[in-house]
């Protein structure tokens, strides 16, 4: 019966996510349709995910493996792996439409201009709403099932150095993603529409590639799950033990949701240093023009 009340409700909310995106996009075209979509997904994947937080059970259901709670956690496993996978086609969509259109520069083919603009709605759609999945899911997983050896597999103990070095690595591919693919591909896009038939930089389609060299690495770490500390472990363990008056699952959600954070912040932080040194070792002729004293 719960799980007939849950359906009934999760039904409702989408129809009602339906009826909102349509009204919102129905007189819209173009750029502004596409920027439209975007903004509409990151909030419907943000609240769709707490509200499956909510309706599905929880902790207490675990412990039992013929109850419901195997299910619960098989289905917020299958979601977390869903969009891992939605998100590593959507990398290896978006080399293939590079490595077309190459290929028709290369060939002095038409319509290179079209393949950049597949490329830019794919990326400014499909990314943020998966990212976001990725990470809401993955904390529900840590949060429901934390470091315990009494559950199957031990659990998901932030100790273990797999998952504090599958954190950082989403991390920083997700802030990467949010300021350096996006604006990438959005300067492929607008020098194509130009008239630029290669507008595909060194720089910028190795830093597209890396993306998607990045997730056999995830792959195989949340595959093999190898079991050993580092050195975030120690200060990983001393916010946990504050934490410890917190029920059950959350002093590990939330040492993971900061770990994520300061990873972000961190890369962030050596990202604008590095740009701004690299402007110093390598002005650009705008800023020597600029410096030059006028006559």
């Amino acid at each position: 019966m719960r799980w007939v009340l849950v359906a009934a409700i999760m039904t409702t909310w989408l129809i009602g996510w339906l009826t909102l995106t349509a009204w919102v996009t129905s007189k819209k075209s173009g750029d502004d349709l596409v920027i439209a979509l975007t903004n509409l997904m990151i909030p419907f994947a943000i609240t769709t995910c707490l509200l499956g937080f909510v309706l599905t059970p929880g902790q207490q259901a675990i412990a039992d493996p013929s109850s419901l709670g195997l299910h619960n956690r098989d289905f917020w496993k299958s979601v977390h792996h869903l969009a891992i996978w939605l998100l590593f086609i959507f990398l290896a969509t978006s080399q293939y439409l590079q490595c077309v259109a190459f290929l028709k520069y290369r060939n002095n083919s038409k319509d290179i201009a079209g393949l950049y603009e597949k490329l830019w709605v794919l990326t400014k759609i499909v990314p943020p709403a998966t990212a976001l999945t990725i990470l809401l899911s993955g904390l529900r997983l840590v949060w429901q099932t934390p470091g315990n050896p009494s559950l199957p597999g031990g659990g998901n103990s932030m100790a273990w150095g797999y998952l504090q070095a599958l954190i950082v690595i989403f991390s920083v591919l997700f802030f990467d993603g949010v300021f350096s693919y996006t604006s990438i591909v959005e300067n492929m896009r607008d020098r194509a529409r130009k008239g630029d038939r290669n507008p595909q930089t060194f720089g910028g389609a190795l830093l597209l590639f890396l993306h998607f060299l990045s997730w056999p690495v995830v792959f195989v770490l949340g595959l093999e799950h190898p079991r050993s500390t580092t050195f975030l472990t120690g200060p990983i363990e001393a916010v946990e033990y504050h934490l410890k008056g917190m029920p059950s699952g959350w002093p590990d959600a939330i040492s993971g949701l900061l770990l994520w954070g300061i990873a972000g912040v961190t890369f962030l932080a050596l990202r604008t240093l590095f740009n701004r040194l690299w402007k110093v070792i390598r002005p650009t002729p705008q800023s020597e023009a600029s410096s030059s004293p006028t006559a």
